[in-house]
């Protein structure tokens, strides 16, 4: 009879030292990786990925530029003096340069001088999506010598290049291997002969055969460039794309925990002013 008491009157055994807590914390953990995941995936399909290289628009953001050196459409450029221009522009300048100043550079809204890159992705949660770079330190030259394009060089800066999502921009430059090798240069390896010597406001598509050194790989690409002469013919507008394969030149795509994949072939795209040398 002692013993039963005994057995029934004992008190139940304490908690093990800890036990909740423990739980406690790992459940909030949980809920704060959850919350942080569902924040990032919010950030990303909230974020605008910025178009690809457009013509039209370059050339409708160089208006202003042409309107105020009084070309055509300038309210303060004397009418005598602007008719001349459009009917006496002169002979083709033969010796282009890369003109970094004559549309301000924005990253979003894509204007300005820049090269860069798109590639796709898959993310966690989110799907597929679009990282793009840019750069806009530039320079280069462009040698026309009446209808045949002798010569182009075009080299970016990739230390200042940024992405859409500026958190990364770094392990994208780290990915190019920027500290060893900074810039990324295209040559045009082959004469193309347009036809025809270029007259303002009439576009040229063509395919140029080049190389492209980019990470200290130089391997041969084509681009695909399309060429116009703005106002009087004295601003020389250049748009383009081609692919790269990372592997071609010894890249290796950026990871990051909520990154699934990223694709094995980067979209490179320029958006080139040049005014003559």
């Amino acid at each position: 009879m002692t013993d039963h008491a005994a057995r029934t009157d004992a008190a139940p055994s304490p908690p093990a030292p800890g036990g909740r807590p423990r739980r406690l914390g790992l459940l909030l953990g949980g809920l704060l990786i959850v919350g942080a995941l569902a924040l990032v995936v919010t950030w990303y399909l909230g974020r605008d990925t910025p178009a690809a290289v457009d013509t039209e628009a370059a050339v409708d953001a160089a208006t202003p530029a042409d309107d105020a050196l009084g070309g055509e459409g300038s309210g303060d450029a004397d009418p005598d003096e602007g008719a001349a221009d459009d009917t006496d522009a002169g002979p083709l300048a033969t010796d282009w340069v890369v003109d970094t100043d004559l549309v301000t550079f924005d990253f979003d809204d894509g204007t300005g001088t820049f090269l860069g890159f798109r590639i796709d992705e898959e993310l966690t949660t989110v799907g597929a999506t679009t990282a793009v770079g840019r750069t806009p330190e530039v320079e280069g030259t462009l040698r026309l010598d009446g209808s045949v394009l002798t010569q182009v060089t075009v080299t970016g800066d990739l230390t200042a290049l940024t992405t859409d999502i500026r958190r990364r921009d770094g392990r994208a430059q780290r990915a190019m291997n920027t500290g060893t090798h900074p810039t990324s240069t295209f040559e045009l390896t082959e004469p193309i002969d347009l036809g025809t010597e270029p007259v303002p406001d009439d576009r040229l598509e063509i395919d140029a055969a080049g190389e492209l050194t980019l990470n200290g790989v130089t391997q041969p690409v084509t681009a695909t460039i399309e060429g116009i002469l703005l106002g009087a013919g004295a601003r020389l507008l250049v748009t383009g794309s081609f692919e790269v394969r990372l592997a071609d030149h010894d890249l290796e795509a950026p990871s990051a925990p909520i990154v699934v994949s990223v694709a094995d072939t980067a979209t490179i795209e320029f958006q080139l002013y040049l005014t003559p040398a």
